[in-house]
């Protein structure tokens, strides 16, 4: 049932994404300074964070989160630390989850992103994550009276919904970086992020208006050119501020949202100091061929 669901969704995706539009991404508008505000936030607004529940397990600690987001959210999330000597700072990792997910998908087994078995690895390498549930997602559906983040993608009408999403929770990342930056056990000079379909291009949003991203992986990013009103999203317009930025591009070879000829144009813009592109056979729902790679990615990288 899981299976034919995402299917299903991957279906209503393309033709969101594709159908209902004819006009090509316009690969000349980049990203201005006044689209570079749209995810400008209040730095001196309190976080009011509150530290949940708290699971020990035997190689790491996983804390429930919650933090005041914009347009008056609480923004719920994850920080899972390995343990390790007192006064270690951890590199982190921010994990973006798909359209159709939650923050829970990196802690269960058969998740869209694979979830549980990257993050486990991530946490064995000595790397912290850090993953939130997207406004509209998880325990978020309320924000949409509780109507899944999926029919946002179902209906054609829903470009502002979208805007919102992709704004608003990138703006919420940039947020927790501050979480993250008052912690003891987090090397700020070390955050990378990973993410897949629309929570890769949620990364490479973030990475370009916050030079506090220094590695990417992006997994089944949604390339093809969108709707003119959700347009400034597109990858195209990727451009990590931080000077050391390396990013890991990792395409299925039948992702319908991922055409080769807009593949290579968002590699070739890609200006950071490495990047590498890798294909794979499956299409826009990853399989687990992806994991060496990217977790391989990070080590080098971060």
């Amino acid at each position: 049932m899981k299976r034919v669901k995402v299917l299903l969704c991957l279906i209503v995706l393309k033709t969101f994404f594709t159908n209902c539009y004819s006009q090509q991404t316009n690969t000349d508008a980049g990203f201005s300074d006044l689209v570079v505000q749209f995810f400008e936030y209040d730095r001196n607004v309190d976080l009011n964070v509150s530290h949940l529940e708290k699971t020990e397990e035997e190689t790491y600690t996983r804390q429930r989160i919650i933090f005041d987001g914009i347009r008056n959210s609480r923004v719920p999330g994850y920080i899972a630390v390995p343990k390790g000597k007192a006064g270690t700072r951890n590199p982190c990792i921010l994990l973006f989850h798909s359209g159709i997910s939650s923050k829970e998908s990196w802690w269960e087994e058969g998740s869209f992103e694979h979830g549980k078995k990257l993050a486990q690895r991530l946490l064995a390498g000595g790397y912290a994550v850090l993953m939130l549930d997207a406004q509209y997602h998880g325990i978020r559906a309320f924000e949409n009276d509780y109507i899944s983040g999926f029919d946002i993608f179902a209906k054609h009408n829903q470009f502002n919904k979208y805007r919102e999403l992709m704004q608003q929770t990138t703006v919420e990342y940039r947020k927790a970086l501050d979480y993250l930056a008052g912690r003891d056990d987090i090397d700020m000079t070390r955050i990378g992020a990973f993410g897949t379909s629309t929570g890769a291009n949620m990364a490479l949003i973030l990475s370009t208006v916050d030079e506090r991203i220094r590695t990417l992986v992006v997994c089944s990013t949604i390339i093809q050119g969108l709707p003119q009103p959700i347009e400034v999203f597109a990858p195209i317009h990727a451009k990590p501020l931080n000077k050391e930025a390396s990013v890991l591009l990792q395409v299925g070879k039948t992702d319908d949202f991922s055409p080769e000829e807009h593949v290579q144009k968002v590699f070739k813009n890609l200006k950071v100091k490495s990047k590498e592109l890798k294909h794979y056979e499956f299409g826009h729902g990853p399989d687990e061929s992806f994991l060496d790679d990217a977790v391989g990615w990070f080590k080098e990288n971060l």
